[in-house]
């Protein structure tokens, strides 16, 4: 294992077995994605010369989501996997600045389908935008009428079927059991998911319907701050896309703050005194 350190991750990366990976793994044939491998690693060197430290070839991705908009594709989210583990972490992504503006997104482990068959974490690197490349029609664009739960208002593109079908012979399908009833997955989620590196569970405040809660934390050198998180619940579609992944489960906590916090304050007090200010303690806790 290989350690590296970037903006406060610390990762233990095997870089062999990752490169073996991207040597092997599938891509989706879809035009997006196609546009996508054909400037990539041209188009953002620097964002290239990162991944290639920890063994991902950045013009292999393990799952792509983008929409159409002026003859551009605007790549809402790049994952890649890495074989290895987050040794510490912090709360925030860690930014790039090639020819754009770039964050990455640390996860550990699943974020979206793959080929993983050991212990790994996800890069998931957002605001990527590239003109149109192909010499063949732009694609016509997707309307969307309300936000995809599953990747936080991105549009999913058709690679995660195309994967499913041929990675679980789409068979399988079938054998998705039924998406619970919302107070079936209330009791289910109620107090899952508290982990936070770095950060101890201080109080966890619910909203009235239990769908919504406030985390407040203490961080490891006495400072607090709290979290805003909803149950987000898949649709039928994506349920059936994911349902055979090892432990899956048709809803999860989702951070509605991107910074994954609010600001930090001196006492808990404090903290909470500023949480009870929030529109959605609001609307939904009072």
């Amino acid at each position: 294992m290989v350690q590296i350190e970037k903006d406060g991750y610390n990762f233990s990366v095997d870089i062999e077995k990752t490169k073996e990976y991207y040597n092997t793994h599938p891509l989706c044939d879809c035009v997006c994605c196609r546009n996508f491998y054909a400037q990539i690693e041209k188009a953002l060197p620097k964002l290239k010369e990162f991944l290639e430290e920890f063994g991902v070839d950045i013009a292999k991705p393990d799952e792509i989501s983008s929409i159409e908009s002026d003859n551009c594709i605007d790549y809402l989210s790049v994952d890649y996997t890495v074989c290895g583990k987050i040794a510490n972490s912090t709360e925030y992504e860690i930014d790039i600045q090639d020819n754009l503006f770039l964050s990455i997104v640390v996860s550990d482990g699943f974020v979206s389908p793959n080929e993983q068959q050991g212990t790994y974490f996800t890069l998931s690197v957002v605001q990527i935008k590239l003109p149109w490349v192909l010499d063949e029609p732009f694609p016509t664009p997707i309307k969307v009428n309300k936000p995809r739960k599953f990747a936080n208002l991105f549009t999913r593109s058709n690679n995660i079927k195309l994967f499913l079908k041929k990675f679980f012979k789409s068979e399988k399908e079938n054998e998705c059991s039924p998406i619970p009833l919302i107070e079936e997955i209330v009791d289910v989620l109620y107090d899952k998911n508290l982990s936070f590196s770095d950060y101890e569970v201080i109080k966890v405040i619910y909203s009235r319907d239990k769908t919504k809660r406030f985390i407040l934390l203490k961080s490891i050198k006495g400072f607090y701050k709290y979290t805003y998180e909803e149950i987000c619940v898949l649709d039928e579609e994506e349920w059936v896309m994911c349902c055979n992944f090892p432990n899956a489960y048709p809803a999860h906590w989702e951070p509605k703050d991107k910074s994954y916090g609010y600001s930090f304050f001196g006492t808990e007090n404090e903290a909470f005194l500023s949480m009870k200010q929030e529109y959605e303690y609001i609307q939904y806790f009072e």
